[in-house]
């Protein structure tokens, strides 16, 4: 009989950096000049429906000058909490941190 043919192997998923972004803590969120994700039109407080859509807020969005580094979302809520830093982490279930991969300031 012909042999059995070997499992293809699963795929390896991509670094968390391919994608844009890297886990900075669990369970909670930064806080350090912190503000809720605005509405593409600019409107305050959009709950975008995605993680890869409050990536994009905080690849666009900035406060009194200084741009977005870390975002936070709460996949229940939705609520896309975005900051410029991360010495600040408050401790909430339901909340991931994440840190742009293009931000290697500490």
């Amino acid at each position: 009989s012909a042999p059995t043919p070997a499992p293809t192997p699963e795929p390896t998923p991509a670094p968390a950096a391919a994608q844009g972004y890297t886990l900075k803590e669990s369970s909670g969120f930064c806080h350090d000049g912190a503000w809720d994700s605005h509405h593409p039109d600019g409107s305050a407080n959009w709950n975008p429906p995605s993680l890869e859509d409050c990536l994009g807020r905080c690849q666009v969005e900035s406060k009194n000058g200084s741009p977005c580094r870390f975002f936070s979302y709460h996949e229940a809520s939705n609520n896309c909490h975005l900051a410029q830093g991360c010495t600040d982490f408050r401790q909430f279930a339901g909340y991931n941190a994440y840190q742009l991969a293009s931000d290697t300031v500490e």
